[in-house]
């Protein structure tokens, strides 16, 4: 388990910490990102303010705004000037600790402020790469150049062609045409905003071009073309950066009465905010209950957050008895899959191993019931979820027979088909506890870390799940299904279409013995 201190095992936080302190090293990220204090409050009001105009209020956005709020305010007090002086006094876990107690801040709060200034008050890093499309050769080509200038991820070039003048010298260097140059110049603008690389290429295309088209629209222009509003808000509360091109004029947000967005489960975490159909809030509403601290199956194990459950473990000591409501009863689970064929047309240790592999199937159907509705919901997209890196391992591993026998797989190997490897890998399956399954998920150190398409998962199966015998059956199992069914279709979120997976997850082997399914298909 990661340290109190740790976002997660792979997000440390001298690792976060390390991220945000980088991005200082940039001239223009100190000139126009550097904020004081209470410039730094006057942003989180103006921000919080335009998305409740737009999506509307959310209470819990709001706590934390507040939180954050206060953490400035309390830093200011102990004569911290902008944020690079607090990420100076955060440095590391042992100089944070000693900051927190000379201030009175919690460490949660101090969390929650730096995972703020990382994604939504700094310029995100990203490599020039991720906001070109793979295909395009000749803006490749220009980034190539580009690296070997020093320029080769967006704030570096953001940098070294800010003005007219910048630009033209870095053209005459590279070699790169004065319009070619500027075109990555504005996708390395438009890639500064977090999780947004992808979609830069999308959005170019569709004539949004440059961080001024962003500012330049309403919420309505953006919905009727199909833009995500968190961009055009974005390019709306942060500072312009390239100088000596044109801008257009930023149009007033309508004024009008937000709608106040549903109360969500009441637990007062972060991770729900929006519509995204929350296990907690779908388990509060069925049991019809403020939040989880007045229900009787308190605490489930469906909740892992420290600083939520710690609170309501507060709310739970002070109700009455009467307070606390009766869970409502779950539904037996009956899962559905095809027995093993009567019918065999194989070599005994072929059947062997297979008999391995559809036990293994069968096993990570039969999911863990769970004692609580919100319980019950994550547990089966956790099993859909292995179900999802299974399929992976059986259609694109490779058996590696020395020094242990396993199934590996590059993720790259399945983006290049179209398709996609979940992460993480072994969470999901010690969740499930599997008898006899190992999953290690490795990922490269370094730099490459950030490339997911490097991460590595192996698969391992003890004697008594069947070994390398039952690991050659799997891939060979997954062969068999899309030969005789076809290749199916990735459409995201662990979910594919096509026959071929359907019977995968039904444990259905008749296709590698050659006998054929049981009458009614399913148990």
């Amino acid at each position: 388990m990661p340290d109190r201190w740790d976002w997660t095992a792979a997000t440390t936080y001298e690792f976060r910490t390390r991220r945000i302190r980088a991005r200082f090293r940039y001239r223009f990220v100190r000139e126009l990102f550097d904020v004081t204090m209470g410039q730094g409050i006057d942003f989180l009001e103006k921000r919080g303010g335009e998305i409740d105009q737009v999506f509307g209020s959310d209470p819990r956005r709001t706590q934390n705004l507040t939180t954050i709020t206060g953490v400035f305010q309390k830093a200011a007090a102990a004569d911290v000037r902008c944020l690079s002086e607090l990420m100076d006094q955060v440095r590391t876990r042992e100089s944070a600790a000693a900051f927190i107690e000379r201030v009175g801040l919690a460490i949660d709060d101090l969390k929650a402020t730096l995972v703020e200034i990382d994604y939504y008050m700094l310029p995100t890093q990203k490599t020039m790469r991720l906001l070109i499309p793979k295909s395009d050769m000749a803006r490749n080509a220009f980034i190539n150049k580009l690296v070997e200038q020093g320029a080769g991820n967006n704030l570096a070039l953001l940098e070294a062609a800010r003005t007219a003048a910048d630009r033209a010298e870095l053209a005459r260097k590279t070699g790169i045409p004065d319009g070619g140059l500027l075109d990555l110049v504005h996708r390395a603008d438009m890639g500064r905003q977090h999780c947004m690389a992808r979609m830069v290429a999308d959005h170019y295309d569709a004539g949004y071009d440059t961080m001024a088209t962003y500012r330049a629209v309403t919420p309505e222009q953006a919905r009727a073309a199909g833009i995500d509003l968190g961009r055009v808000l974005y390019a709306r509360t942060r500072p312009a950066v390239l100088q000596d091109v044109p801008e257009l004029p930023m149009p007033e947000l309508t004024q009008r009465e937000a709608k106040p967005r549903r109360a969500g489960c009441g637990n007062g975490c972060m991770p729900c905010t929006g519509p995204w159909g929350c296990a907690l809030e779908k388990c509060v509403r069925r049991n019809r209950v403020p939040n989880c601290a007045h229900c009787s199956a308190f605490p489930c194990g469906a909740y892992g957050g420290d600083r939520e459950t710690a609170r309501l473990e507060d709310v739970r000591a002070g109700l009455a008895p009467e307070q606390i409501v009766a869970m409502k009863p779950l539904r037996p689970i009956r899962p559905a899959f095809v027995p093993f064929p009567v019918d065999i047309e194989l070599p005994p240790a072929d059947e062997h191993a297979l008999r391995h592999v559809h036990s293994l199937l069968v096993a990570a159907r039969q999911m863990v019931a769970g004692n609580s509705y919100a319980h019950r919901l994550r547990m089966d997209f956790t099993r859909r979820h292995v179900f999802d890196v299974l399929w992976c391992l059986a259609h694109h591993g490779e058996f590696v027979a020395e020094p242990t026998p396993h199934l590996y797989l590059r993720k790259g190997n399945c983006r290049r088909d179209g398709q996609r490897m979940p992460d993480p890998h072994a969470q999901v399956f010690e969740q499930l506890s599997l008898p006899g399954v190992t999953v290690e998920e490795k990922q490269p150190p370094g730099k490459a870390r950030r490339r997911v398409d490097d991460d590595e998962c192996r698969l391992f199966l003890s004697a008594t799940a069947g070994g390398g015998d039952a690991l050659r059956m799997l891939r060979r199992f997954g062969d068999a299904l899309c030969q005789r069914h076809g290749e199916p279709e990735w459409k995201g979120q662990c979910r594919w279409k096509g026959d071929a997976f359907q019977r995968f997850v039904a444990a259905d082997v008749s296709c590698v013995t050659g006998a054929k399914a049981k009458p009614g298909g399913t148990t």
